[in-house]
């Protein structure tokens, strides 16, 4: 029997043991919040199967980045440490001619709002700027070129589909049966905001690539999934927590507010007397209001320099409470916190305020927020720059465009494909601690473990080429400025021995001066 016992109680753990290896997160529990999620699997583009709603989501961000205290000033410095001054052009055709003209001229158009914005109002340092903040806020944003050249930029809510359709449409996006991205569905601007899209020629088809299979649609987005077509506003995951902050905080200032209102608090003695008529009497503070069941309520209204009589006999007693308690401002970092990390932004750089943590601390926080800046210039510069420059590129290229250039078609028949080569500099951040920092790179180049070119497109974000001409160029304008410099001063001053390297280091010695030994002379020969 004991053995037979054995083995059935070894049974029923065996059999425990296999309730216990499945999933939790699949099992319904007390604990946790149901989230109506299927038990199929579904794409990620199944979230948003309610287009109303999506777009919902969208409008109740934006309200927040308007209206609310924190929402907004964590995106603008998000966006001014993400963007900072911006992404330099690099060609890299082979020919340092081509290279020069090509940059100088995507400096000319970028920089001159007239030519690079469809409205004329922005440069292209702040379109970057404005679509990363939109891509944040929304979700994302779609730049689509115009025939002049110029860069139009579309908000996301404008991007719909029609009711009526039929076709693969998810979110104004037409796609094809592995995914691909065919056209862009975008409202035209006529259309009054109240006005529901129901017909497809209430929208405007964009096609994503030319006859050619170049890009001319550009969409911003920041996708968690593979299935996922369109961007969701990075709040998303804490919009609940961001818009109790906000009550929170006006639920405080409104107690405090309270708190600091003054009374005078009269105590009656033990006497016969009518309240009414008195002046500043308790009745004077209160008020009616009837109730939608017929019944009513007395409401006590506070304000400042308020004078309260108490009842014959009634102690009336103050109370002053602390306000804010000593837990209020942890809890408030710790919902910052959270709103701020949707973003990658820490809690220091949200604040602008390193003094709860070292040195140490602040310099480990401020790397890791850098990696994720560096993500997101990467999805700036893929997105936006690339495809928009190879657009550009082939406008100046093609004869019947209004932006026809004869010298790049002249390159283009020398250089074929190879035109096309670029990479994209990163807006690069200055030393934490400048003498350690610097110490340390000059210690890791005579240490033999990074190679100065690696060093200046790792600090700094620029070519080895791009610097030695750089460095060279000023070298050699200093030499020729000095030499120069010698000249004229021999014109003025024929006796003078002057060196033009010693007017570049700024060392100058004399002929004969305390530094030249001379020859000692004799007692004899001093008075001859």
């Amino acid at each position: 029997m004991s053995g037979e016992w054995y083995l059935s109680e070894k049974g029923l753990i065996e059999q425990f043991n296999d309730l216990k290896s499945e999933y939790q997160v699949a099992n319904n529990s007390r604990f946790r919040r149901n989230r109506g999620v299927s038990s199929t699997g579904k794409t990620a583009d199944y979230m948003f199967i309610d287009e109303s709603k999506f777009f919902r989501g969208m409008e109740y961000v934006r309200d927040m980045d308007v209206n609310d205290s924190l929402i907004s000033q964590i995106v603008k410095r998000a966006v001014d440490n993400t963007i900072r001054d911006g992404f330099p052009l690099r060609p890299q055709t082979g020919d340092p001619e081509v290279d020069q003209y090509l940059k100088n001229k995507w400096i000319e158009h970028t920089t001159d709002p007239e030519r690079v914005d469809a409205s004329g109002e922005l440069d292209f340092l702040e379109m970057l700027k404005l679509s990363f903040r939109q891509m944040l806020i929304d979700g994302d944003i779609i730049a689509i070129p115009t025939t002049e050249g110029s860069l139009q930029l579309i908000e996301a809510h404008r991007v719909k589909t029609p009711s009526n359709t039929k076709r693969n449409v998810v979110l104004g996006v037409l796609l094809d049966e592995r995914r691909r991205r065919l056209e862009y569905w975008v409202t035209k601007d006529e259309i009054s905001p109240s006005y529901q899209i129901q017909r497809v020629g209430d929208v405007e088809a964009f096609k994503v690539r030319d006859d050619r299979g170049l890009r001319q649609v550009f969409h911003l987005y920041n996708p968690k999934r593979v299935s996922q077509t369109r961007g969701l506003s990075a709040f998303a995951c804490v919009a609940d927590i961001a818009g109790m902050f906000e009550d929170i905080n006006f639920a405080k200032l409104v107690q405090q507010q309270a708190a600091s209102c003054f009374a005078i608090l009269h105590e009656q003695g033990d006497i016969s007397r009518k309240l009414t008529g008195l002046p500043g009497t308790e009745s004077d503070l209160r008020s009616t209001q009837t109730m939608k069941n017929g019944g009513t309520r007395v409401l006590k209204s506070v304000a400042p320099g308020m004078e309260i009589f108490g009842r014959p006999g009634e102690k009336i007693s103050g109370f002053s409470p602390n306000i804010p308690n000593p837990e209020y401002f942890s809890h408030v970092k710790l919902l910052i916190t959270l709103i701020g990390n949707a973003i990658g932004m820490p809690l220091i750089l949200v604040l602008l305020d390193a003094s709860q943590t070292n040195f140490s601390g602040y310099r480990g926080v401020v790397d890791q927020a850098r990696i994720g800046f560096k993500s997101n210039q990467g999805s700036i510069t893929g997105k936006i720059c690339r495809p928009y420059y190879k657009w550009l590129l082939n406008f100046w290229l093609e004869q019947d465009s209004p932006g026809f250039d004869p010298k790049i078609a002249a390159y283009y028949l020398k250089l074929q494909d190879k035109l096309f080569n670029h990479t994209w500099g990163r807006p690069q951040y200055p030393y934490i601690q400048p003498l350690q920092d610097a110490k340390a790179d000059q210690a890791r180049l005579d240490g033999g473990m990074i190679s100065p070119s690696q060093l200046q497109q790792e600090r700094y974000g620029r070519e080895w080429e791009e610097f030695i001409k750089i460095r060279t160029q000023d070298r050699l304008q200093e030499i020729q400025k000095a030499m120069q410099a010698v000249q004229d001063l021999k014109k003025e001053f024929p006796d003078i021995n002057v060196d033009w390297r010693e007017i570049i280091t700024g060392k100058y010695q004399a002929k004969g001066g305390s530094d030249v030994k001379q020859p000692v002379e004799s007692t004899e020969t001093a008075k001859e």
